[in-house]
């Protein structure tokens, strides 16, 4: 399913580059573009929502998909090819997640959408039932935990927020897949995960700001935790170094 999905997003943003689909133009009907990509339904909806997730399409209520971004910037293409190594990278990572992450869930449970909480409610419910026995599950799982942390961003309706997250989600995306499978393989940690990202979409539907970013700060506390948890124990061929202040 996942490689399947990744040739659909592909495909898609193919169409965007060569401008079969330039800015503001909206995408067929759903049932429409299936039938032409030759894909079902429900894998397109999967690829829809990770392009939104990175800025590239949006949905317009009762309207429909929309391209929002049809080409990045220098400043976007910049960011996602920059030679970091991991022991580098995965502490400015964590610094960057804390600071688009903490402030887009504060401000998406003021701004969300309904439209924001169905796309949130399906990543979690995808999350929920990864199968993390396996690689392939826990490559699954992995995937869905960096999209809610995208979407969680998109729910801001912060533009600016939006292009900056837009140039780190390839890299980040790219580089942590490590600590993310890693994560993924440990159960109880996996359980923990869930149930975070689900108190945390929970406070986003409530519109419970001071809840939200609550849950965001432990969320991301405890990853930080764990990865130098699992580090000192040699699961990680390098070692964190924290970066954040406790």
């Amino acid at each position: 399913m996942n490689k399947k999905r990744d040739e659909v997003i592909g495909k898609l943003k193919g169409l965007i580059k060569t401008k079969m689909y330039s800015k503001g133009s909206r995408l067929p009907a759903e049932r429409d573009l299936a039938a032409s990509l030759g894909v079902s339904r429900s894998l397109l909806r999967e690829a829809i929502i990770t392009l939104e997730a990175w800025g590239i399409l949006e949905s317009v209520e009762r309207q429909g998909i929309f391209v929002k971004t049809p080409n990045l910037a220098d400043f976007t293409e910049s960011i996602q090819f920059m030679p970091f190594w991991l022991e580098d990278l995965l502490p400015q990572v964590m610094e960057m997640r804390w600071i688009l992450n903490v402030s887009a869930a504060e401000l998406g449970a003021h701004r969300r959408t309904d439209e924001d909480l169905v796309k949130l409610e399906t990543s979690v419910e995808k999350l929920k039932t990864g199968n993390c026995d396996t690689e392939a599950g826990q490559k699954e799982s992995s995937y869905w935990e960096i999209t809610l942390h995208n979407l969680y961003i998109a729910s801001a309706h912060n533009l600016i927020m939006d292009r900056v997250n837009e140039g780190l989600s390839s890299l980040i995306e790219r580089n942590t897949n490590l600590s993310n499978i890693t994560f993924m393989s440990i159960s109880d940690w996996f359980d923990v995960v869930v149930s975070q990202h689900e108190k945390l979409v929970q406070a986003i539907r409530e519109q419970n700001a001071r809840k939200a970013k609550a849950i965001m700060i432990q969320h991301l506390e405890d990853s930080i935790e764990k990865i130098e948890n699992l580090s000192r124990e040699g699961f990680f061929p390098f070692a964190y170094k924290r970066t954040l202040p406790k």
